[in-house]
């Protein structure tokens, strides 16, 4: 995997590109930094995902880029739109990127311990680890739903919008048709 160099420290692709669609003033129709410049909003869902994911990542799936986020350890602020947030993502300090990081798989952010170590620590924290662990995990995989219901709610829209101009051109051509079949009885 390419990844950018920033300062001597290499960064993830994926945080670079992300970083400058947000920080890209021409496309904030569409996503755009926060007043807080702590924070992005995606502001129209499926332009961004047709437009920009496709410019930057060579896809338009949403809810990959969304659980990309999530990986990264990125939040969701406002459950009742697409705004998400890092502590190390803010506008004007590219630096802190280096910062990010990829999360370990749920299964190993327990670390795994010698056999002297889990007798000399009470089973009470290795337990309350895991159960953060899976609530952590809960909260990924709630996002990641909320993400898929709204791409197929999106999905499902596109197909009616798609369906309805279908017919209406059906119509029209069916017109045209009857026209061109009136207008060719009356030359004869």
């Amino acid at each position: 995997m390419v990844k950018s160099v920033e300062n001597g420290t290499s960064l993830p692709p994926f945080l670079v590109k992300c970083y400058e669609m947000v920080n890209d003033e021409s496309t904030n129709e569409l996503i755009s930094w926060t007043e807080t410049n702590d924070s992005f909003i995606i502001w129209d869902e499926s332009k961004f995902s047709s437009q920009l994911l496709k410019k930057y990542f060579k896809h338009s799936n949403f809810s990959s880029f969304v659980r990309q986020l999530n990986i990264y350890g990125f939040r969701k602020v406002d459950t009742d739109r697409w705004q998400f947030a890092n502590d190390a993502f803010i506008k004007g300090q590219k630096h802190l990127l280096k910062n990010i990081s990829r999360r370990k798989q749920p299964q190993s952010v327990v670390p795994k311990k010698s056999a002297q170590q889990r007798e000399a620590d009470p089973p009470v924290a290795s337990e309350e680890d895991k159960i953060a662990a899976l609530w952590k995990e809960v909260e990924n995989l709630k996002t990641d739903k909320t993400a898929l219901t709204q791409e197929l709610k999106n999905l499902r829209q596109h197909q009616e919008t798609s369906q309805s101009k279908l017919l209406l051109l059906r119509e029209q051509l069916k017109a045209q048709r009857q026209q061109l079949a009136c207008g060719g009885n009356r030359k004869q």
